[in-house]
């Protein structure tokens, strides 16, 4: 894994302890790199509206149920491609079925980016 990467995956234990689950989910990579505004990908999703306390906010009307420990299916996937928080992103958004990319649809980013 990169050093991005691995910085994510840290913050988004934090984020989903936080959270009192028992797993890394797309939702805690998201808020990971939306707490971080030193990655263009999170200004870039900033300049749609996309925020840290809006999707963590969002977050708490969102139930699912918690049928994983560790990292999810999908996190799992990522740390076997993605080498930074743009490619992280994008392949949420190439998914139908996460968390991450559920919320992010609202923005109407996913042809954006593209």
């Amino acid at each position: 894994m990169h050093i991005e990467c691995d910085e994510i995956i840290v913050e988004a234990l934090n984020e989903a302890s936080s959270m009192h689950t028992t797993y890394i989910g797309s939702e805690h990579v998201l808020l990971a790199i939306l707490k971080n505004t030193a990655y263009p990908i999170t200004k870039v999703l900033n300049g749609y509206g996309v925020q840290y306390e809006t999707i963590k906010n969002e977050l708490y009307f969102y139930e699912e149920e918690q049928i994983y420990n560790g990292y999810s299916p999908i996190i799992k996937e990522i740390l076997c491609t993605c080498t930074n928080s743009t490619e992280m992103i994008l392949h949420f958004l190439s998914r139908e079925d996460c968390v991450a990319s559920i919320l992010l649809k609202q923005y109407k980013i996913k042809a954006v980016l593209h």
